[in-house]
């Protein structure tokens, strides 16, 4: 099990085996040695364990983009990688505004990523990865008005659920 926390401007990832005792990550704590990484307003954002290596966490934190943590490593993924930001023009700003993160529990390399699309403005609000989240797709089709705010992949047809603020739909795998 995992969990995260936001501490003095920075993330720490927590693990148990048992749900009653957790570890954090630190330099000193050699059996938990996930980095630490910097934290966006206050937002703790999704976490999700790849099903084939629970050493490999995918965090997904509002404004900043998808982390990619294996082990000791991280490596942040954003516009450059085709997880493009969005603009509000409400704000007059850019923002990537994640929100969900999952991955298909039969095929590691299938990730799908979610984004809040704010006061009604048109936003790509679905990416897929097929190779472990190193590049994205837009899959949004007609869904850009809706901000996905949770995503599942079911485990028997691959098919990935999509909730949102004005309902569920159900997308066919790559």
């Amino acid at each position: 099990v995992y969990a995260t926390d936001i501490i003095s401007g920075n993330v720490y990832f927590y693990r148990s085996t048992d749900g009653t005792t957790w570890t954090r990550n630190t330099i000193n704590n050699p059996s938990v040695q996930y980095p630490t990484i910097p934290a966006q307003e206050d937002y703790h954002g999704q976490l999700t364990v790849a099903p084939d290596n629970p050493d490999k966490l995918y965090f997904v934190q509002g404004t900043d983009g998808l982390w990619i943590i294996n082990g000791t490593s991280s490596t942040l993924i954003d516009s450059d990688e085709g997880l493009p930001l969005s603009y509000y023009p409400t704000r007059n700003t850019y923002r990537m505004d994640l929100s969900t993160v999952v991955i298909d529990p039969n095929d590691s390399d299938v990730v799908y990523v979610g984004k809040y699309s704010s006061n009604g403005f048109v936003a790509e609000s679905l990416f897929r990865s097929i190779n472990g989240g190193q590049t994205f797709t837009d899959i949004s089709g007609n869904l850009k008005y809706t901000s996905a705010t949770s995503l599942t992949v079911n485990p028997h047809d691959h098919y990935v659920y999509v909730g949102g603020h004005h309902g569920t739909w159900r997308l066919p795998p790559p």
